[in-house]
C-alpha cells in the first residue's frame, strides 16, 4: 500500500451506538420484526430494546456461554428470528490497527511508525467478505461468500428489512439476500467517490423509516462523499447527492412528517432532510463541534435521543494518530437550529481516549446514555435532558471495555465487556460479557466468552439471550458467543 493510501486509510474509521424496540414506533418502521434487526437495534442507533436478554435476577453462576467459530472478522450481527442470526464478516481493512489502539498501551502515535503499521495491516487482498447464518439452537453456521471488489475491504453493513430480505454492503457492492434459501437474489455495484474512486468505502447501510428505501454513504476524508438511497423493489438508485459527509455512520429519524439523516462530519454536525426529491442539506442546523488542530478526531455515529429532542455522539473515533485530548460526549438539539452543541468530559479522565463505537442509550424512558472509553477502560452513564443537557449518574473505572454495549430497558440492564491480558500486547486475553445495573453502574454478573483480544464489533440482544461478537482482528477466525441463563 502506498504511503498516500496509508495516510488516507488511517482516517477511514466509522462506527467508528419490531419486537422489543423503543416505544416510538418510527425507529422500527420498515425493519424486520425481530429483537435486533440492524447492528445497533434500530434506526436511531440506540443499541436499546425494551425487553429481552437475560432474566433480571441472573447472576454469574446462572450464566451459560456457547460459542461458534466463524471465518475472519465477524463484525456486524443482527437477529432474524428467535433461532437465527446473520453476521457480516471477512472485512479486515485497518481493523487490526484499530484493535491495537483499544489496548491499555496504544501503538506509537509517531506518523512514520503508523505508516509502517498500516502497510502491514492493510489486510485487503487475502480475505473474502461473507455473510454467516447462525442457527442459535445448535450454534452452527452456514456461509455465503460475497464477491470482493478492488475497493478497500472495510466493514460495510447488514440489515433485515420488513420485506423479509436481508441486505448487506461490502466492497462497494450492495447485496439482496434470501434468508431462507440463503442465496444472493440481486447485487448492485455502487458509484465510486469522484476524488478517490479506488478508495471508495461504503460504511453505512440504514433503512428509511419513511418509505423503506436503503440509505448508504461513503466514508471519506475528501471534501465530499456520496449519500444515496436505493429502492428495494427496483433495486436501483432513487436519489444521490455529493456532499460533505466524513467517516461516521448514518442515523435516521422521523420528526413529525419529515425524515432526517444525521451524521457528525469531520468538523461540523450534519443533517439532511429526505424528501421525494432527494436529500436536502440543512445548513442552518449544522454547527462546528471541533477543529482540525484541537487534539481530537472526528465523532462516532449519532444516537437520536427521541423525547429529549437531541442527538448524542462521542468524538475521538480513533486514538491511533492525532489524539491528545480526552474523550468528549456531545449533544445537539434536533428542534432548535440556533443552539450550539454542548459537551462534557465523557468518562472523567484527562488522558487521551476514544471509542470505535457510539454510545448505547435509552431514548424514550429515562434518557440514560452510556459513554465508553475503550482506551482507558472506563464507562460513564449520563441522563440527557431536553435539548441535550447532561447529568452524570455514575462512572466505572474497573472495566476494560471494547465493543459496542447494549441496553435492555425493562430489566434496567447494560451489557458490556471486560478483559484481563497477560501483557500490553492485548492478545491471549480472557474476555467476559458483563451485566451491569444501568441506573447504578453496579456489576451484577459476568461470564467468560470466546475471545482473546479487544473486539470492535457489537453486543446484541435476543428474546432470552445476549450475543457477544468477537472480531479477533488479525486472526483467521472470530467467534459469536450466546449467553443464556440456566
Amino acid at each position: 500500500m502506498s504511503r498516500y493510501l496509508a495516510i488516507f486509510g488511517l482516517v477511514l474509521l466509522a462506527s467508528g451506538c419490531g419486537d422489543g424496540g423503543p416505544s416510538n414506533a418510527s425507529s422500527r418502521s420498515f425493519l424486520h420484526d425481530s429483537s435486533w434487526p440492524v447492528p445497533t437495534a434500530d434506526t436511531w442507533r440506540s443499541s436499546t430494546v425494551s425487553s429481552g436478554g437475560l432474566p433480571e435476577d441472573a447472576r454469574s453462576e446462572d450464566l451459560i456461554a456457547e460459542s461458534v467459530e466463524l471465518g475472519p472478522i465477524p463484525f456486524f450481527a443482527i437477529t432474524y428470528s428467535d433461532d437465527t442470526l446473520f453476521v457480516l464478516g471477512g472485512s479486515p481493512f485497518l481493523l487490526e490497527l484499530f484493535t491495537l489502539a483499544q489496548g491499555n498501551t496504544p501503538p506509537d502515535r509517531n506518523l512514520s511508525t503508523l505508516l509502517d503499521l498500516l502497510e502491514n495491516f492493510a489486510g485487503n487482498s487475502a480475505v473474502e467478505p461473507y455473510v454467516a447464518k447462525i442457527d442459535t439452537k445448535t450454534m452452527t453456521a452456514q456461509y455465503l461468500p460475497l464477491q470482493k471488489r478492488v475497493t478497500p475491504n472495510y466493514p460495510g453493513g447488514i440489515v433485515a428489512h420488513q420485506n423479509g430480505n436481508v441486505y448487506a454492503v461490502a466492497t462497494a457492492t450492495l447485496y439482496e439476500i434470501d434468508p431462507d434459501g440463503f442465496q444472493i437474489l440481486r447485487s448492485l455495484e455502487l458509484p465510486r467517490d469522484a476524488t478517490t474512486p479506488a478508495l471508495t468505502i461504503y460504511n453505512s447501510l440504514q433503512i428509511s423509516t419513511r418509505n423503506g428505501d436503503l440509505f448508504l454513504k461513503t466514508s471519506t476524508q475528501a471534501p465530499t462523499g456520496l449519500l444515496l438511497s436505493v429502492d428495494t423493489e427496483s433495486f436501483e438508485i432513487r436519489h444521490m447527492i455529493e456532499a460533505e459527509l466524513g467517516t461516521a455512520r448514518l442515523t435516521t429519524a422521523m420528526q413529525g412528517s419529515t425524515e432526517y439523516v444525521y451524521v457528525p462530519g469531520l468538523t461540523q454536525t450534519l443533517r439532511f432532510a429526505v424528501t421525494d426529491e432527494g436529500f436536502e442539506p440543512d445548513s442552518a442546523w449544522s454547527k462546528t463541534y471541533r477543529a482540525d488542530d484541537d487534539g481530537t478526531t472526528a465523532g462516532v455515529a449519532m444516537l437520536n435521543m427521541g423525547s429529549a429532542n437531541a442527538v448524542i455522539f462521542p468524538n475521538n473515533n480513533t486514538v491511533v494518530y492525532g489524539v491528545t485530548a480526552p474523550l468528549e460526549l456531545f449533544s445537539q438539539s434536533t428542534t432548535n437550529d440556533t443552539e450550539l452543541p454542548q459537551s462534557v468530559n465523557a468518562t472523567g479522565t484527562s488522558a487521551p481516549g476514544g471509542s470505535f463505537t457510539l454510545c448505547a442509550g435509552n431514548p424514550v424512558a429515562n434518557g440514560i446514555v452510556v459513554a465508553q472509553d475503550a482506551v482507558n477502560g472506563r464507562l460513564a452513564a449520563w441522563r440527557v435532558g431536553e435539548g441535550g443537557s447532561f447529568e452524570n449518574l455514575w462512572m466505572n473505572e474497573d472495566l476494560h471495555v471494547s465493543l459496542g454495549a447494549a441496553v435492555v430497558v425493562g430489566t434496567d440492564r447494560l451489557y458490556t465487556d471486560d478483559r484481563t491480558c497477560p501483557d500490553s500486547s492485548q492478545t491471549g486475553c480472557t474476555v467476559y460479557l458483563v451485566v451491569v445495573d444501568l441506573s447504578s453502574g453496579e456489576e451484577l454478573a459476568r461470564v467468560e466468552v470466546a475471545a482473546t483480544e479487544p473486539s470492535l464489533a457489537h453486543i446484541l440482544v435476543g428474546r432470552h439471550e445476549v450475543y457477544y461478537v468477537a472480531s479477533e482482528a488479525g486472526r483467521d477466525h472470530g467467534f459469536v458467543t450466546k449467553v443464556s441463563a440456566r
